[in-house]
């Protein structure tokens, strides 16, 4: 049985949380009316690049190349290096779909749509989210010169799936921080 200094916390926390469902669920219905066609093809693209099928190519390519001794990024190995904080951020971010269980804006509003194929899966926190803001600021911790190119990179991905109606926005805002904690962590072994 519950004392009532938890019971008392745990009714916070409901009314918290369906607060935040509730103007995720404004803030869709939102974005779905600003949609345009010339928006929507480039976020389409933008959000595609953030795939795990375009990391795995973009990291085999740049490690072929560092093999070969071709850099095509100023600090590549370093830039390869930090890829990996995407890699773990993508995984550990499954698991904690796995445990939210939290379903997709196009399954909890009705006639909503999302512009691109519906992902299966759970939709907390985000995964294009924490890689992205992952591989940003572990950038950032590092110096990289492309540290801002891809901070630009890592908005626009997380905008992306709002936009395109995948994922609530309090989900891209929990897959920013996992990613940001994940570079946070990751950043000493660089």
């Amino acid at each position: 049985m519950l004392s009532k200094a938890e019971s008392a916390r745990n009714n916070a926390m409901m009314v918290v949380f369906a607060n935040v469902a509730q103007w995720d669920c404004q803030a869709m219905i939102w974005v779905r009316g600003t949609r345009r066609p010339v928006v929507t093809l480039f976020l389409k693209g933008v959000t595609y690049s953030g795939t795990a099928r375009a990391w795995a190519v973009a990291s085999v390519l740049l490690w072929i190349l560092s093999v070969k001794g071709v850099d095509v990024l100023p600090q590549q190995a370093l830039f390869l290096g930090t890829m990996r904080i995407g890699f773990v951020a993508y995984v550990l971010g499954y698991l904690l779909k796995r445990i939210f269980g939290r379903t997709r804006p196009f399954d909890s509003i009705a006639d909503f749509v999302p512009l691109v194929s519906a992902p299966h899966g759970d939709s907390f926190p985000s995964s294009h989210a924490s890689t992205s803001v992952g591989l940003f600021v572990g950038l950032l911790l590092v110096a990289h010169p492309f540290a801002p190119l891809v901070g630009v990179w890592a908005i626009l991905v997380s905008y992306s799936r709002f936009y395109l109606g995948v994922h609530f926005p309090s989900d891209i805002l929990g897959g920013a921080v996992f990613g940001v904690l994940c570079a946070l962590i990751a950043h000493p072994f660089f």
